[in-house]
């Protein structure tokens, strides 16, 4: 009996490592030269462009990241052209492979040149970020509605106020909040904020100023790490000096304190463009576009418990240079990226990196056809493990937002068994569960990948893969 219990264990711990696709975007190459949607397999080393981004139709130059929404679709924007030549947000359909535009900006009104993300609260529903266009031609912060198909602008951005022209993506934060950054106003060189989706009142909590705030122009996306602070990046250090500062911004006390400065030393890395990724192992994993010793970029670590800064890899060319996205953390424990140049056509490359045993390995060569110069960042796709065999009930079942930091709500049309274990087949919760939307609290285990198991009184199931981190 133990032996096939091990033998399960082996078989759905091996069948997430198998299942790993990821999926990605480029701004420019394929086709039409106006760039592609991806996907790759680390296991089978297998790239497929997806989809070819053309003109008016689709829009073109894609800048962010796509996200899988919790109707299974991939959400994304593209940052120019479309109908309106304002650039779009769309919807791919994994399944029948078809990209469908759902919203055309409109400059004046919606806003104009997404360069961020999108990314869904815990409402449902998907927010991002135009960075010009709306009434002060400073850029939208709106919502978007799946299920209804509605576009809402929640908040137009005001140089002269506060902040304008955001390029990251929205975070939420374990209160429920979604958090922010614009990269300058008027009168200061950036400044943070905090959206309430509830009460759709938009609060700006902290201004840089170039002298005593340590770092100009954030242009990432928050992580909360474990001790409740959000953590962030700067592409300065001072006003308008290389480098750039890692901090973290306290959301209780509104506090900002700078945590690492790369002016320091430029070997170190500098100039920062993209987010933090939180790892399984605590530790916060980022990149620099340039610095380090060959120039070309850096990969680093920062320890948030023992706040120390460890570099640990130079780019050298030919296995990439100037990185401009962030990292990511997939199933199988690697951190997965992108540089924007260099590699084989110096169009850039994929790259996986385990921490672990600090090796670095360049998967995937960019060129013209397939897409090139990548600014963004990596998402991981199967949600669902292809190689559990059960009856599903999947148009009941529904999980967002995940990833997730250890909070997220579960969705259910009739009541069900749920059961969430680790990948060593350890029971970590354990509970009926009713019908409607129930919110889910497993912060207090460490960050990874979890199987979710729903059982109804049929006895049919479905099992998800959810991420912790």
């Amino acid at each position: 009996m133990k032996y096939l219990v091990f033998v399960c264990l082996f078989l759905i711990h091996t069948t997430t490592y198998a299942q790993i696709e990821l999926w990605g975007m480029t701004p420019s190459g394929g086709n039409s030269n106006y760039g592609v949607l991806f996907s790759y397999n680390p296991i089978t080393n297998v790239y497929t462009k997806k989809f070819d981004f053309n003109d008016s139709t689709s829009g073109v130059a894609p800048q962010g990241s796509v996200m899988l929404a919790n109707d299974g679709k991939l959400y994304g924007m593209v940052t120019y052209w479309g109908s309106n030549y304002s650039g779009t947000l769309f919807q791919y359909d994994l399944n029948s492979n078809v990209y469908l535009v759902k919203k055309a900006f409109d400059q004046l009104i919606d806003g104009q040149d997404a360069k961020g993300g999108l990314m869904q609260a815990s409402n449902g529903k998907i927010y991002g970020m135009t960075s010009f266009g709306g009434v002060n031609n400073g850029g939208e912060l709106f919502e978007y509605n799946p299920v209804t198909n509605s576009y809402a602008n929640k908040f137009d951005f005001n140089d002269q106020q506060n902040g304008s022209n955001p390029i990251g993506t929205l975070y939420q934060a374990s209160d429920g909040k979604l958090y922010g950054s614009t990269p300058s106003t008027a009168n200061y060189d950036g400044t943070l904020f905090r959206y309430d989706p509830l009460s759709n009142i938009l609060s700006f909590l902290y201004f840089f100023d170039g002298i005593s705030s340590g770092g100009t122009s954030p242009t990432g996306t928050f992580v909360e790490a474990a001790n409740g602070m959000l953590y962030a990046l700067t592409y300065y250090s001072g006003d308008t000096s290389p480098g750039g500062i890692l901090f973290h911004f306290d959301p209780v006390s509104l506090t900002y304190t700078q945590k690492f400065d790369f002016s320091i030393s430029s070997s170190n890395g500098k100039s920062p463009t993209g987010s933090l990724a939180k790892a399984t192992d605590g530790n916060l994993y980022g990149m620099t576009e340039s610095g380090g010793l060959n120039d070309f970029g850096v990969i680093f670590k920062y320890d948030p418990v023992n706040n120390i800064f460890t570099k640990i890899y130079d780019f050298d060319g030919s296995d990439g240079s100037y990185p401009k996205g962030s990292l990511f953390q997939a199933s199988d424990g690697n951190l997965y990226g992108m540089t924007s140049y260099g590699g084989a056509n110096n169009y850039g490359v994929i790259f996986q990196y385990n921490y672990s045993t600090n090796s670095y390995v360049k998967k995937h060569d960019f060129d013209s056809i397939n897409g090139r110069y990548p600014v963004s960042s990596l998402i991981e796709v199967n949600n669902v493990l292809q190689g559990l065999k059960e009856n599903l009930h999947t148009d009941e079942f529904s999980i967002y937002p995940n990833p997730n930091n250890g909070i997220f709500v579960i969705d259910l049309k009739n009541d069900a068994e749920l059961t969430i274990t680790n990948l060593l087949g350890e029971i970590i919760l354990e509970q009926q569960i009713d019908s409607g939307k129930q919110s889910v609290d497993i912060k207090s285990y460490s960050d990874g990948v979890y199987l979710l198991k729903i059982v109804y009184p049929d006895g049919k199931s479905i099992t998800r893969k959810i991420i912790k981190g």
